[in-house]
């Protein structure tokens, strides 16, 4: 009997009914979308390090230069290594379909023992003509498909700033859906014709090794390590892509932190419904307990109800959280390949562990969210449930008991925040504990606001002001939980907004001041390896003698592996005057530009953070003299990279290594130059080289540069954007679904007024007056969370997260805008319950009644 009445309930409010799974189903999307997405990246970038690095399980690197060639026949012959294959390595760009492609050359015979994709090449004669014909190449059926080209077509590239023509000799075949996907981005060719491509001939940028892990193996490692040249280090197969993975580990945590706030907002929708639904029905389960149900017996009718909300949400939640990770997927690889590194992501993985997340995250999170409605409803007396006047005195009763507890568990939130550590997970344990003590407060909050507003809307609007607010106190239960709701989703919108503002002028600021020269000349294509491509030494000479130019400041990064990982280091060669452009967190620039001339390096403040170092330490770094210890002598701000980087004098540079590559060039004008007719003699001079040499550079104006970092901020910051909305989307669905419950249960009270005079005009008024205000309530609340919520992202999550200190850009427009939005939200909500309430025919009200 209780399940079939249960059903009737149900399907007689098909609105509240249908808004509750929507709200579960919304707040499960978000979570599932950007776990689907973080891990089919992830997924892609463990596949691609794999199918790349192949059987590999050592790796022995260069230095600046790469490694000799004849430390492969060392090895082979002297040594006695028979598992060892050469690689060299690069990046090249395809005009024709605008896509970068990672170049590997390697020894087909030797590798391919390491790489099981060369079994999958089509005739044997592919082999031997990638070796015997230069400018030849293989790539994935899949690539030459989607770009039109068969067998024998040729294909034009850009490396370096230089045109080279390449011919497609062969197919990598099927080998499986990941190694189609690691290998989507890979052009392979012979040593030879990799080597001429780099510009980087008699050199190798790395030689794999297959060693086993026993007491033969240690020997062998022992071997080749006595006989490698100072600047080349054994390291394991796996040290370049574990870094490489842990990059994103932040960027992944903070996309999963984002998305949990909109199932925190769901949470509230879930609770409004089987709160809803207990006091609407609170007569009909008072006169069950009057004739003898049990307690047990209504608990498990609730609990039936939304257990059933729980597998239609989830289930509903699931299918769009794949859609929506399809999108997401998009996002997520564009800002890795933006920030971090090049990955081809070819569709959303759906893991098994991602569904059975999502499904104990839906189900769990409705259940416990059902209990407190659930407990409420049969631990009272059947009186006090058949009365709403007691049901609603017992929570005002219990209010101030309520706030209490929020002030402790914000207390409590607080004391999580300053423990001490990078701890990512605690950070946002903390902060949801302050949300949650903001819900336990709002709540007296909202009650409070419309007490003092109350006064305001008599004496302007008169008797509907009144009505509007008093009947808003008196139905506290229903009201301050849609307040809450759309406080918290609007809360998280100023937080997420205002730290985005605040990076970006931070971002903006050190722009501003980083970006000194007046113009800036690269070469396309140009990365942090060892035989990334240089700009033209005689270009730099003759850059330098052009009129108009004052100074120049050459510059070069290089990724220094080792052991330990992946160090970015920036080598700068330039003046006084120039170095004026770091701005310092730890050190002064006229004490450490005497340091930095000499011996020490200077290092960003990600640097220091990530690697807990301060002025006077010390960083180690591999160079071709072997390990060395650098002093640190001061610490800047730098927001170009998560990672850090450590900053180097060409000249201390060029002591302990044999690079002197010049990747980048700042040219600084005289004063009162023109700079566009200077950026055309650039470009001039460098066509003439190019006549020459057959390089092409990229010249950019420092406006140009400053706008183009700006933009990948922003793009990097889109997904941010779109789960903020997401948020707001799932708190409008919960106010809407409060607003149809509270109008349709007050449908006696609209009666009697409409029979007492009331307007359907008035009826429309009265229904906006209270939706405005609680969308002003909301919007009102949510101000100081979200101040809060600010604080704790720039100055915990984003310190924590990546190591970048900023200030605060608190605007007053954002936070009216905040409110602004609440208020809209609540009034468009309040549109259908307003028209659904002017249609009431009174006398058949009453006699429903």
């Amino acid at each position: 009997m209780l399940t079939r009445a249960s059903t009737r309930y149900l399907l007689r409010h098909p609105w509240q009914f249908g808004l509750a799974v929507l709200g579960v189903a919304m707040g499960i999307a978000m979570v599932v979308s950007i776990d689907l997405a973080n891990e089919s990246a992830r997924r892609a970038f463990v596949s691609s390090a794999q199918t790349l690095s192949g059987k590999a399980t050592h790796q022995i690197i260069g230095g600046s230069q790469g490694l000799p060639e004849k430390i492969y026949h060392t090895l082979r012959v002297d040594t006695g290594v028979s598992r060892a294959t050469p690689y060299v390595e690069g990046y090249v760009f395809v005009p024709e379909f605008n896509r970068t492609f990672q170049l590997i050359g390697l020894d087909p015979f030797s590798a391919a023992s390491f790489q099981g994709y060369l079994s999958s090449t089509g005739p044997a004669q592919n082999i031997t003509r990638l070796i015997a014909e230069p400018n030849t190449f293989l790539m994935t059926a899949e690539n030459a498909v989607s770009m039109g080209l068969n067998t024998g077509d040729t294909l034009n590239i850009e490396l370096g700033g230089a045109g080279h023509v390449l011919t497609l000799i062969g197919l990598i075949e099927e080998t499986g859906a990941f190694n189609q996907q690691a290998l989507a981005t890979v052009l392979v060719t012979d040593i030879a014709t990799a080597q001429e491509l780099v510009g980087a001939p008699g050199y190798l940028s790395r030689i794999d090794l297959m060693i086993t892990e026993d007491n033969r193996g240690d020997s062998l490692l022992k071997q080749i390590h006595d006989r490698l040249p100072e600047g080349a280090a054994i390291v394991g197969a796996d040290t370049r892509a574990r870094t490489l993975q842990q990059m994103t580990r932040a960027f992944q945590i903070n996309l999963t932190g984002l998305s949990l706030l909109a199932l925190v907002v769901g949470m509230f929708l879930i609770y409004n419904t089987i709160t809803f639904s207990v006091i609407q029905r609170r007569r009909y389960i008072g006169t069950l307990r009057t004739l003898g149900v049990s307690r047990r017996e209504i608990f498990g009718m609730i609990f039936r109800e939304a257990l059933i909300i729980a597998c239609l949400g989830t289930l509903s939640g699931l299918l769009l959280g794949i859609i929506l990770g399809q999108g997401f997927l998009h996002l997520v690889t564009r800002t890795i390949n933006d920030l971090y590194f090049l990955l081809s992501v070819s569709g959303l993985t759906v893991s098994s562990w991602s569904i059975v997340k999502a499904i104990i995250l839906g189900l769990g999170v409705t259940m416990m969210t059902a209990l407190i409605p659930a407990i409420e409803a049969t631990n009272m007396p059947p009186i006090v449930v058949m009365q709403r006047s007691i049901f609603e005195a017992k929570k005002h009763r219990i209010m101030m008991p309520i706030a209490l507890t929020g002030v402790a568990v914000i207390t409590l939130g607080a004391g999580v925040l300053s423990i001490p550590g990078g701890n990512l997970v605690l950070s946002y344990t903390g902060m949801f504990m302050l949300i949650l003590g903001f819900v336990f407060l709002s709540p007296l909050g909202v009650i409070v606001l419309i007490r003092l507003v109350q006064p305001l809307l008599g004496s302007v609007l008169g008797v509907l002001g009144k009505l509007s607010a008093r009947d808003l106190i008196a139905s506290q239960s229903r009201t301050t939980v849609a307040v809450t709701a759309l406080a918290v989703a609007v809360a998280v919108t100023i937080g997420v907004g205002v730290m985005i503002v605040s990076f970006r002028d931070a971002v903006q600021s050190w722009l501003d001041q980083y970006l000194r020269a007046d113009i800036y000349v690269t070469v396309p294509g140009a990365n942090h390896t060892a035989n990334t491509p240089q700009i033209n030494p005689a270009l730099v000479a003759r850059l330098s003698s052009l009129d108009g130019v004052l100074s120049i400041s050459r510059g070069r990064r290089i990724d220094v592996v080792d052991s330990g990982g992946v160090t970015e280091l920036h080598v700068v060669d330039m003046n006084p005057d120039n170095f004026e452009a770091f701005q310092f967190k730890a050190g002064d620039a006229a004490t450490i530009w005497p340091l930095f001339r000499e011996e020490s390096v200077i290092i960003s403040e990600p640097y220091s953070f990530h690697h807990r170092l301060k002025i006077g330490d010390s960083v180690s770094l591999r160079s071709d003299r072997g390990e060395h210890a650098f002093p640190v002598a001061g610490i800047f701000y730098d927001y170009g990279s998560d990672q850090g980087v450590v900053t180097i004098s060409r000249a201390v540079y060029e002591r302990y290594w044999d690079d002197r590559r010049i990747t980048s060039l700042g040219l600084y004008a005289k004063q009162g130059i023109d700079l566009a007719a200077l950026i055309g003699a650039i470009n001039e001079a460098a066509g003439n080289e190019a006549a020459v040499n057959q390089q092409s550079i990229l010249v950019r104006s420092n406006k140009t540069l400053h706008e183009a970092s700006l933009e990948i901020f922003d793009r990097t910051f889109a997904i941010t954007t779109v789960l903020r909305m997401l948020a707001i989307v799932v708190a409008f669905i919960g106010i809407l679904s409060a607003l149809m419950t509270l109008q349709l249960e007050k449908a006696y009270e609209y009666a009697v007024l409409r029979a007492n005079g009331l307007t359907p005009r008035q009826v429309w008024g009265l229904t906006f007056l209270q939706t405005g205000l609680m969308g002003f309530g909301a919007g009102v609340l949510a101000v100081p969370l979200g101040t809060v919520l600010a604080l704790v992202l720039i100055y915990v999550i984003n310190q924590r997260s990546f190591g970048w200190s900023m200030q605060v850009s608190l605007e007053p427009a954002m936070l009216m805008q905040a409110v602004m939005l609440a208020v809209i939200a609540a009034l468009l909500a309040g549109l259908y319950p307003a028209y659904r309430m002017a249609r009431v025919i009174p006398l058949r009200a009453l006699r429903e009644e």
